[in-house]
């Protein structure tokens, strides 16, 4: 059954909050502006009608200015919003604008507007989504709020749209006895469009019992009821109904030339409208005989359906596809019809019974709510009847203007969710304040709440709102009274404050921290979050605004890089290495490309025949105006700055040509299985293309990946998470080894360093310096050659630098040594005369 179109009657109820005497002068300026907007709303409502989609954007337009004292007219907004999108063809927006209108009348007490939008909302489930048994529910609860209301135009509009469900269902008799009672109602008021749509609701559903001589004098003088430039859609809905009653007439002519209509109609018309427009022109030809012409208007009413998800058409629109099929002969085709039918009339089903729990609580509110407002109710009432005798639109006006431009202003400078000065406003206040050059010390404060990305995954974005408002709370109270706070954006604060010195700049920095350090409690939860600050201070930091920003926005990475929930603020030199790091992070992103960077390669040496069994590739960045920077400088740089992928994989690449270079050569210094040895960092072993990219990487170059050999720090493969080791896993996987680099220098337990199944143990230089000290202590570096061979490994020691370390070495059972005393890192070039030159315990590898 065709529906009308959704409506919604503005009677000016709103008006009832006007105060009206001298005592009420402060509600004034509330009144005012309530009516205004309640002004705006009502032609807002009216161009919904025309201009859907226009209507939709002024509403949010209108919803951005709001607070949370116009909460009733917030509902009421998102009443026309959903009524907007719903002509938009948007009915998923549409529910959830009306939902949360609902809630919001609902708090707010407004009981007449909320039965109007439950009504409306009961029409956008029953027509739109099919969803007959919640939107029954909604009926009865809007017809109920009508009735206490005393509304007798509420009470038609819900009558006609139950009228319309009950026809839908076939309860034919209660579907006639709501929607002539709904004309019965509307008639008494002269309510137009929604009159007219009650007539024709009436009417098709005469044609639909066989009365259609009766329905078609109704419908055609439905039809002069309304303006088709006005209210298109009930027009369209009209002549949809009367067409269908001529065709049962006979009149198959005169029903299609109703349907023949103009571009701006149709235009006008909606998704919705256009889908019952060719649904009925498919049954006029049906009951014509032209069964050919009919399953193919069918099947565009049923595409066009499907598409924008209107469910209740789509199934009309099949079963008549059903007879269409049987008509024309095409008893496969019916067959098909018939169970897509019941499929379609299954999930409809579904669908009810999946509302029923949202229906009864919405049943439950809406009781609660009856009892409770009685009384508000009341006194509503009552100054509804003072308002009507005051009149003060110029007044109104003028407040209204005053309001819109504060609002504007305030807005301009403040966060929209803490209520602190937002970040346009802060740096407008500081270049005045600088400017001013006052006494004291100007002290800035760059706070970031660590981790609070967690908060926002783990307990929803709401709740981060919350916390986000709490923590602006803390902070004011936190800072003194002349202290300017600001939310900088996100999950950044910052402060601006003059003390008398610098020390009392820093020690709020560490109050702050502190302050931090309690939980913060929100919906019940306490919630632990800490802080990291950075500190800035003027004239300690020269330059203008930028500058001092710059300074505290550096400070507070220092301060996360520190490991968080703690405080920094950069003396000169700390300023100078910030700049320095910054300079050098910005040059490495191009030291590929301009061919800065190189290997060095430094060889290891086997202890038990005196040949080399491993190079290590090293990394070397020489610039043309920094000189040579060091690994240790740049390569934490490369992390953090997101290059180490691509640094890495050049690594890779290079080393392992250099390698099959090496092997072609044929050193009598190597041995026969000999590795070349590339460090890698925990950022590259994150990567989860990893293993992947080194197969892909060694195979193109002709090496081999069981001669390859990773180095990863004893510290790393401990800190790093999950990924670390799945990727380790993977690299073993594939045929290369692993080396644990630096050891000692960490914190690795025996368990850990079983379960990594790394093939060699590399000491580190300080555990090889305790050798020859002024009081060797060997018992350490000792011990922890027996427990890499216990594990199965090689042990290999690095950094050794003298002729007694490496004697030590040897009888204390070491491997392999790598270091000063037996070779340098030396170019490619160089690499094979520095193999001829060394000699390990008096052999000489080049004449072996």
């Amino acid at each position: 059954m065709v529906v009308s179109a959704i409506t919604t009657i503005s009677d000016g109820a709103y008006n009832a909050n006007r105060p009206s005497s001298p005592r009420d002068a402060p509600q004034d300026e509330a009144f005012f502006r309530r009516a205004s907007l309640e002004r705006r709303l009502d032609a807002l409502d009216e161009q919904a009608r025309h201009d859907a989609f226009g209507t939709a954007a002024a509403v949010r337009v209108l919803l951005d200015e709001l607070t949370d004292a116009d909460l009733a007219v917030a509902g009421r907004a998102h009443h026309v919003l959903g009524l907007a999108l719903a002509h938009s063809d948007l009915a998923i927006d549409a529910l959830a604008a009306m939902e949360l209108g609902c809630d919001e009348l609902l708090q707010a007490g407004e009981r007449q507007s909320l039965g109007r939008l439950v009504r409306d909302l009961a029409n956008l489930r029953g027509n739109q989504f099919g969803q007959t048994a919640e939107a029954l529910e909604g009926y009865e609860v809007a017809l109920s709020i009508a009735n206490e209301v005393g509304s007798t135009a509420d009470q038609g509009s819900v009558l006609n749209g139950m009228g319309v469900l009950f026809g839908r269902l076939e309860r034919w008799d209660e579907s006639e006895r709501a929607l002539r009672r709904a004309v019965e109602l509307l008639g008494a008021g002269d309510v137009g469009t929604e009159l007219g749509s009650a007539v024709n609701n009436l009417g098709y559903l005469l044609g639909l019992s066989g009365r259609h001589e009766e329905a078609s004098i109704i419908l055609s003088d439905a039809l002069q009821l309304v303006d088709p430039a006005r209210d298109p859609r009930t027009a369209m809905t009209m002549r949809i109904s009367l067409a269908f009653v001529k065709a049962e007439l006979g009149d198959f002519a005169g029903a299609s030339q109703l349907l023949e209509v103009g571009d701006d109609l149709l235009n006008s018309a909606g998704t919705y409208l256009l889908v019952g427009r060719l649904d009925t022109l498919g049954r006029i030809h049906l009951r014509a005989g032209d069964s050919a012409r009919a399953i193919d208007l069918l099947s565009q009413a049923l595409a066009l359906a499907d598409a924008h998800e209107l469910v209740a058409l789509a199934v009309d629109s099949v079963r008549h596809l059903v007879d269409a099929s049987e008509l024309a002969g095409d008893l496969a085709a019916a067959l098909a019809y018939e169970r897509d039918l019941r499929r379609r009339e299954r999930e409809i089903l579904d669908a009810d019974a999946a509302g029923a729990l949202r229906r009864a609580e919405l049943t439950l509110q809406v009781e609660a709510s009856n009892r409770e407002n009685l009384a508000l109710e009341a006194a509503r009432r009552d100054l509804a009847a003072r308002v009507e005798e005051r009149t003060a639109d110029l007044r109104a006006e003028v407040e209204e203007r005053r309001r819109a431009q504060e609002s504007a202003a305030r807005l301009s400078r403040v966060d929209w969710l803490t209520g602190l000065s937002n970040r346009r406003h802060f740096e407008t206040l500081l270049r005045e304040r600088l400017q001013a050059d006052l006494p004291g010390v100007l002290g800035l404060l760059f706070v970031d709440l660590d981790h609070f990305k967690g908060v926002n995954d783990r307990y929803g974005h709401l709740a981060g709102d919350e916390l986000l408002r709490e923590a602006a709370v803390r902070l004011s109270l936190l800072v003194p009274p002349d202290a300017l706070v600001a939310r900088f954006g996100g999950d950044e604060f910052v402060v601006m404050l003059t003390m008398a010195t610098v020390c009392e700049v820093d020690a709020l920095a560490a109050q702050v921290v502190d302050a931090f350090a309690t939980p913060l409690v929100v919906r019940q939860q306490a919630m632990q979050l800490t802080c990291s600050v950075g500190a800035a201070v003027h004239p300690d930091a020269a330059g203008g605004a930028d500058n001092l920003m710059q300074r505290a926005d550096t400070a507070l990475l220092d301060a996360k890089h520190a490991g968080r929930s703690c405080w920094r603020r950069l003396d000169p030199a700390g300023w100078e290495r910030a700049t320095y790091s910054a300079h050098v992070m910005g040059e490495l992103a191009g030291a590929c490309d301009r061919g800065e960077l190189s290997l060095a390669f430094q060889p290891q040496w086997r202890l038990s025949d005196g040949r080399c069994d491993a190079i290590e590739a090293l990394l070397r960045w020489r610039h043309p105006t920094l000189g040579e920077i060091s690994p240790s400088v740049f390569i934490p740089l490369a992390e953090d700055g997101g290059t180490i992928q691509r640094i890495g994989r050049w690594v890779l690449e290079r080393a392992c040509a250099a390698a099959v270079l090496i092997e072609s050569e044929g050193h009598p210094a190597l041995s026969d299985d000999w590795a070349i040895c590339v460090n890698v960092s925990a950022r590259q072993l994150q990567h989860e293309s990893f293993s992947l990219d080194l197969r892909d990487v060694v195979a193109g170059s002709g090496w081999q990946l069981d001669r390859l050999e990773l180095e990863v720090t004893e510290s790393m493969q401990l800190s790093e998470n999950d990924a670390v080791a799945a990727s380790i896993a993977a690299v073993e996987a594939i045929g290369a080894r692993f080396a644990i680099d630096d050891f000692g220098t960490g914190y690795a337990s025996f368990g850990q360093l079983e379960r990594l199944g790394a093939s060699k143990l590399k000491l580190d230089r300080s555990l090889v310096q305790l050798l020859d000290e002024p009081a060797p202590r060997p018992s350490l570096p000792k011990a922890m050659i027996a427990l890499g061979h216990s594990l199965g490994m090689v042990v290999t020691a690095e950094g050794v630098e003298t002729q007694d370390q490496l004697q030590m070495l040897v009888t204390q059972g070491c491997d392999s040594v790598q270091g000063f005393a037996v070779g340098r890192p030396v170019s490619l070039a160089l690499l094979a005369a520095e193999l001829g030159r060394t000699e390990i315990n008096g052999r000489s590898v080049s004449t072996r």
